[in-house]
């Protein structure tokens, strides 16, 4: 077996290339997703005759959960192999779970599930666009409430969740989603035909910085990263009855998206204004 590299020096300069020229997990982008690698991997496995040093192309760029998954079903497994699914839901109320029956049930998410999520069709607003994003119980729909005019173009996956269902705020049931998507796209999609004086407010969690990136740049406008910390979101959220019965899974979702940008809290940590309510000073990453 050729010897073993990951202490050398010539190791850790391959590896910090790699991940400079593939920054993002590459199973996580097969699934439609934006998530940063933290690992980099061996395509041919060194224990099964791989190069230890192999060109770029012969590494993955993963994230750890990925890495943790290929490392459990592949060779290194030996006989104990395992592909357990991925469980939980993003916060914006999508399941990970690859078998899941919204990713096709069949280990794969289906083309149209990655062009639900995220299109890639989109074009540029025409009118001037504001994207929300931050956890439940940041104060989204507060801010949008405040900020928006009348006649502004308003695209929000909750309110449409609710006018389909016909139910209060947040109690639409999960099989509706599908069909929010497929009108929220629709009103995506028609903000490079709007015209006129009035504007657009756009409400998604976007829990990762690569994810705002990509919506940022698919749809222009300007982000607005609302950073309430996670404790106040979910004192929120304990408190709003309009979230009765939901509170578990938002929670859930609150502490999953302030673990997906340690960058903010350490700008919060270091002094910067936490936005807590529609007038404090807010950070945009």
């Amino acid at each position: 077996m050729a010897k073993w590299p990951y202490s050398t020096a010539a190791w850790l300069k391959l590896r910090r290339l790699k991940l400079q020229t593939s920054p993002l997990c590459e199973d996580c982008e097969a699934e439609g997703r934006t998530v940063p690698a933290n690992v980099v991997d061996h395509r041919h496995a060194i224990s099964q005759g791989g190069a230890p040093f192999p060109p770029l192309d012969g590494l993955a760029s993963l994230c750890q959960r990925h890495h943790s998954i290929k490392t459990a079903s592949g060779p290194e497994a030996g006989a104990f192999k395992s592909r357990g699914p991925k469980k939980g839901c993003t916060p914006d109320g999508l399941p990970l779970s690859d078998t899941h029956p919204w990713n096709g049930g069949n280990g794969k998410w289906s083309g149209k599930v990655i062009e639900r999520r995220m299109p890639s069709d989109l074009k540029r607003s025409a009118i001037p666009l504001t994207i929300v994003c931050g956890p439940p119980g940041s104060g989204k729909t507060t801010y949008v409430r405040q900020h928006a005019a009348p006649k502004d173009v308003v695209i929000c996956l909750d309110t449409i969740m609710q006018k389909i269902s016909g139910l209060p705020e947040h109690q639409a049931p999960p099989h509706l989603l599908s069909r929010a998507l497929t009108k929220r796209n629709a009103m995506l999609r028609s903000l490079a035909n709007e015209k006129g004086d009035h504007a657009a407010f756009f409400i998604v969690s976007a829990p990762r910085p690569y994810e705002r990136d990509v919506w940022a740049r698919r749809l222009g406008g300007r982000l607005e990263v609302l950073t309430t910390p996670a404790i106040e979101c979910i004192r929120r959220i304990n408190a709003d009855p309009a979230r009765h019965g939901q509170s578990k899974r938002m929670v859930e979702a609150v502490l999953a998206w302030w673990r997906d940008n340690p960058h903010l809290e350490r700008k919060i940590s270091q002094g910067w204004a936490a936005r807590t309510n529609i007038e404090a000073k807010q950070i945009v990453s």
